[in-house]
């Protein structure tokens, strides 16, 4: 089952990290998926995609060294 632990945001760039547990050994682990938040001109709501251009490359950079920080420091890390 999918738990969402914690997501991370620099300028528009996302990362929504989530413990997981594998079906076959009971073991938890964390994944992360990358986001992008974005407003279209005329639209009253945000809209999120996953991919990016290049002036996304510093966030993205930013916040995938965050999450892994966060899953060892959550103690499901694969390393742990």
């Amino acid at each position: 089952m999918e738990n969402q632990l914690h997501t991370i945001w620099d300028k528009s760039v996302g990362v929504r990290i989530r413990k997981q547990t594998n079906n076959t050994s009971g073991d938890d682990f964390c994944t992360f998926e990358l986001v992008r938040c974005y407003k279209p001109e005329g639209a009253d709501e945000f809209r999120y995609a996953t991919t990016f251009t290049e002036r996304n490359a510093e966030a993205l950079g930013n916040v995938i060294s965050k999450a892994l920080s966060f899953i060892r420091a959550s103690g499901l890390s694969e390393a742990a």
